[in-house]
Order: structure tokens, then C-alpha cells, then sequence
């Protein structure tokens, strides 16, 4: 099991700002991408843009620290086909590509776009998508994110334990497969989804609100 701090940048400074906080403490990192319609949230770069990512296509400028971390986009966006390969070229070692932001037969094609490039692919699943979901993508994608949260691309919502059965049950049909929980990942629920059997917490204000950032993943290390 690792530790996936999650960021939903507000500006590419308010990105190298969260990075620093956890630099030296994790490897991977995901950085959430909202573009105000699959989610009501916006994000950095559909929000606060001016012109960095332009810069790091052109490989004037890179992502922020990105000697430092190894970087997952979950793409909290609609068509994601518009955006996949901006992050891929961007250095993106894993996309995450969400069920119902596009059609099923698309989303394939995408997933394996993405691979055909040397880059993992997840699928992202939220609390009303069925498990049985996933059979459709076996053999395809490289782990399965359930959104252990209602509203997305927030952070510090509810957990809602549903997740947890989920979680099960998927180990069941799929014991291979890598399990991510990306929503509601704090101290209380953190042991809970360890003993489910989750592979990958993907963490945000649990991590980034704490008053003292290496204690708090540390402790959530501690749990693997």
C-alpha cells in the first residue's frame, strides 16, 4: 500500500507550494484536474491559467519539483480525449480517466492510447457505478479508483462507507488488481480501507490541513 497525497490546484504556485510541504516524504503524487463540468469544481489550468502550460509543452519550463515526485493526473473533465495527451506530454507516469466522462467505447480507446505510450491507466468509478463495471476494462486498465466521496473535487467531503464493500468485493473478482480510494481518507478511515484490502490512499486534506505534514504521513505509512 503507498501513500498518494492529492492536490486540486488553485495555481501552478499553489501546486509547487503543496509539493514542497510533502517533498522528501512520497514519491507519487496526484494532481486533480477539474474543469467545471464533470465536476462543479474548477482547477489550475482551467482556472488561474497564464500560459504555463503552454510553456511546459513547448518544454520551456517543467512541472513544479517534477525531479522530485512521479506525477498522476486524475482527469476530473469532460472528453477527456482533449486532454489526455497535454498531461501525458507534460510527464504523467499514470492518467486516471473517470467512467461516465465520455462513452464506454471511447474510454477504451483512450486507455489504451495512453498505455501505447508508456503511461498506466485507471479507471476511476464513483459510489453509484457498479463493481461489475470493471469487467468491462479487465486486461486493459492498470488499477481501479473508487470515489470513496458523493461530490467530487472537493476535498474534505464525507466519507461514505459503501466504498468499503466495494473495495471487497473487487479484491474478490479481481485479486490482481491494483485499488486506489481517492475522497474522504483521514485517520479514522484510513485503517478501515487497509483491512478492505486498498493498494493506493490517495489523501488531500488530511495530509495538506495538518499541522505538521511529515507526522501525518508518516502515521498513514505506518499503516502498510
Amino acid at each position: 500500500m503507498i501513500v498518494l497525497p492529492a492536490i486540486i490546484p488553485e495555481s501552478i504556485e499553489d501546486l509547487e507550494t503543496k509539493l514542497l510541504m510533502v517533498k522528501g516524504l512520497v514519491r507519487n503524487v496526484q494532481i486533480d484536474i477539474c474543469d467545471g463540468r464533470l465536476t462543479p469544481s474548477v482547477s489550475w489550468p482551467f482556472e488561474n491559467e497564464h500560459g504555463e502550460i503552454e510553456e511546459i509543452l513547448a518544454q520551456q519550463r517543467g512541472l513544479p519539483l517534477w525531479e522530485n515526485f512521479d506525477f498522476e493526473f486524475d482527469l476530473m473533465v469532460t472528453n477527456p480525449e482533449r486532454e489526455y495527451e497535454k498531461w501525458i506530454d507534460a510527464g504523467a507516469t499514470r492518467l486516471i480517466f473517470h467512467y461516465k466522462a465520455t462513452d464506454t467505447d471511447k474510454l477504451k480507446d483512450l486507455i489504451q492510447k495512453t498505455k501505447d505510450r508508456g503511461v498506466e491507466a485507471g479507471l476511476a468509478l464513483h459510489l453509484a457505478d457498479p463493481v461489475e463495471t470493471i469487467a468491462d476494462f479487465i486486461g486493459l486498465i492498470d488499477s481501479v479508483q473508487f470515489m470513496g466521496i458523493n461530490r467530487i473535487g472537493f476535498q474534505g467531503e464525507p466519507f461514505d462507507e459503501q466504498v468499503l464493500a466495494k473495495v471487497r468485493k473487487s479484491k474478490e473478482l479481481y485479486p490482481d488488481l491494483i485499488v486506489s480510494v481517492d475522497g474522504g481518507v483521514n485517520a479514522d478511515t484510513a485503517p478501515l480501507l487497509a483491512d478492505a484490502g486498498v493498494n493506493r490512499l490517495v489523501i488531500g486534506s488530511a495530509i495538506f490541513n495538518t499541522l505538521d505534514v511529515q507526522e501525518t504521513v508518516g502515521y498513514f505509512k505506518s499503516l502498510m
